[in-house]
């Protein structure tokens, strides 16, 4: 649901209030949920990714720009788990982060990624796993990105 704030005079506020559609009964209903991936372009629930983003790409997506305190501590995190899956919280944890701060640190990732030479939206740079019972989606690294990490040096992220 939307609210806006107008300021004016009563007649100012009546013109821009009458020059307003009303909302229709579709629009006063809450959205319903689509079960997706944490970001644009992830899996839907219960599909299984086929393509992750090649060791060469991963390496650019990592050194090509300076990375987040926070991003490298879930980075970090997620190397140490070898490929194991680790949950959210975890990764709150690990990046210091809250729910939606962890969230909008991804989505600059995803940027990241976009921006980066030879992208491929097809390609994932971690791999998830939706949990039914917690509702929520575990994170992994693909064995490309581990091998990225290696490369690189995990005490240089």
């Amino acid at each position: 649901m939307k609210m806006y704030v107008f300021e004016g005079t009563p007649e100012e506020i009546a013109k821009v209030a009458s020059s307003m559609q009303p909302m229709t009964a579709m629009q006063t209903e809450t959205p319903k949920k689509e079960q997706h991936g944490p970001a644009k372009g992830l899996p839907k629930v219960g599909e299984e990714i086929e393509t992750y983003v090649t060791k060469d790409f991963a390496v650019e997506v990592l050194t090509r720009l300076a990375l987040s305190e926070p991003l490298k501590g879930t980075l970090r995190a997620l190397h140490k788990a070898n490929g194991e899956w680790l949950t959210p919280e975890v990764l709150y944890e690990a990046s210091g982060y809250s729910q939606s701060q962890f969230a909008g640190m991804m989505g600059a990732f995803g940027r990241r990624m976009t921006y980066t030479t030879d992208f491929d939206e097809k390609a994932y740079f971690f791999d998830y796993r939706w949990d039914e019972e917690k509702n929520w989606w575990d994170y992994s690294l693909p064995k490309s990105v581990i091998s990225a990490i290696d490369e690189i040096g995990v005490n240089s992220l």
